[in-house]
């Protein structure tokens, strides 16, 4: 995030008030916050945690609310020990599920060894039932260069932890093999492990490229863990009633957005019968163990604090109205700045307001000059009076959805048949490991007791 807008937020009477509170408040108790809208609900938790440097935990009804947050919380505070956690959920792509198994493993994995200082998740993910923290920790195999591990201990190892054999290895909880060579994604990390054996110890351990192939770093040890967020039939004696609360830290705060509308997500979670999700009642016992800070829209009771933000207002695209909105603002003393994702939607928004401005009567115009653009692709603009900070997403000005972050991974399919067939012996080749060769045939080779046909690949020195 901009030292503008950080400076601005953090280190604030608004940011001391918010510490003093979560200080206050005792475990079981719930103290309760109004006026917190737009991505100041991330900013703001960034804020309390770099002052209190307690575990913060954000609780939101709805996970497309955890994504936009847990976006906004990475933006202001980095992403090191800034996690997001979203659990297994019913009727969903396989491959879209299987990625977010992998972030979730991931986050079980940080929170045991005491990585994490934000967690985002939502209702539904803190309901789901999850492994004993203490097995997390013991079922996991570390792989060391050099060391003896047993080829088929290794394959065994895999096989019980969930992994499924493949052709080629493209998705987390894959394994494929090749003569004494296992390749395998792990389901923590963001590369697979390529494993070459010299019989029962591991000649060599490196990280490839899914895409290319090609490796792209030699490590000196690996740690394979199982699919914690395997799906289970609520017979598994390890999960019982365990919940991502179990995994917090002891001095964690919980913050949790609308705990009416979390609660009733739990409801239906109860009614629907699923076996993968603990009861309202075991969750409402495990969160009583924490202080709370409750945000809500409308309070029925006590509030004890205001913080007094406003929504981004509606524009409807008009820059002509905007104008208007900037000069408003900055007569009532506010300082203004306008978020963009990228740097061409910023030089076009800035060369639209200065078209407007320059349409305007003298006496009506804001001070071009006094506007700050960012580059922050926050989610939600919101007007905070306490700091006379008003901040403008550029997506909201002009009625567009901004998306939750993505990565997008090309993934490499290996030479089909086709191709192998039109090589023809002397052709040039890229070995995915040693570079360019020349292709040699194909030969039939034994391993173990299997015979499989290998291209050969001729390469210099």
């Amino acid at each position: 995030m901009s030292e503008s807008l950080r400076k601005r937020i953090e280190a604030t009477p608004l940011v001391q008030a918010l510490a003093d509170l979560a200080r206050s408040t005792k475990p079981g108790d719930v103290s309760v916050l109004t006026g917190v809208t737009g991505s100041l609900t991330g900013l703001l938790c960034s804020a309390l945690q770099d002052s209190l440097h307690s575990q913060i935990v954000v609780i939101l009804p709805e996970k497309e609310q955890a994504l936009h947050v847990a976006d906004d919380v990475t933006l202001a505070a980095g992403e090191d020990g800034i996690r997001l956690f979203l659990g297994r959920e019913e009727h969903e792509a396989v491959l879209s599920e299987r990625s977010r198994e992998t972030n979730d493993v991931h986050t079980l994995r940080l929170l045991t060894a005491g990585d994490v200082r934000i967690l985002v998740t939502h209702a539904a993910g803190l309901a789901a039932r999850l492994p004993l923290p203490s097995l997390v920790q013991r079922d996991a195999v570390t792989l060391a260069a050099g060391a003896s591990a047993g080829f088929d201990d290794t394959l065994r190892k895999l096989r019980q932890f969930h992994f499924e054999r493949a052709d080629i290895v493209e998705h987390p909880g894959e394994y494929a093999l090749r003569g004494g060579i296992i390749d395998v994604f792990p389901f923590v990390g963001e590369n697979p492990l390529r494993i070459e054996y010299f019989g029962d110890t591991i000649e060599s351990l490196r990280e490839f490229d899914v895409s290319s192939q090609r490796s792209i770093r030699a490590l000196d040890a690996a740690v394979i863990v199982p699919d914690l967020m395997a799906e289970t039939d609520g017979s598994d004696d390890s999960r019982g009633d365990t919940t991502l609360v179990e995994y917090l830290a002891d001095a964690a705060i919980l913050v949790m957005v609308e705990p009416l509308s979390c609660a009733e997500v739990w409801r239906h979670l109860a009614e629907s019968g699923r076996p993968d999700v603990v009861s309202p009642e075991r969750i409402e016992e495990v969160l009583s163990l924490f202080p709370r800070l409750a945000l809500n829209t409308l309070a029925a009771g006590p509030v004890h604090l205001d913080v007094g933000a406003r929504h981004q207002p509606s524009l409807n695209g008009s820059v002509q109205m905007l104008v208007r909105e900037l000069a408003d603002r900055q007569a009532s003393g506010y300082h203004t700045l306008l978020t963009c994702e990228t740097a061409p939607e910023r030089e076009r928004l800035r060369d639209l307001i200065g078209v407007a401005i320059a349409a305007l009567d003298e006496s009506a115009r804001p001070d071009q000059e006094s506007i700050e653009f960012l580059l922050e692709p926050i989610h939600e603009g919101f007007i905070l009076p306490s700091l006379h900070l008003a901040v403008y997403a550029e997506h909201q000005i002009f009625g567009r959805v901004k998306g939750s972050r993505k990565r997008r991974t090309v993934r490499f399919k290996g030479i089909t048949e086709s191709e192998m067939h039109q090589l023809r012996k002397g052709d040039y080749v890229v070995h995915e490991d040693f570079g360019i060769g020349r292709f040699a045939g194909l030969k039939t080779i034994q391993v173990r007791d299997v015979h499989m046909e290998v291209a050969a690949v001729l390469i210099s020195n």
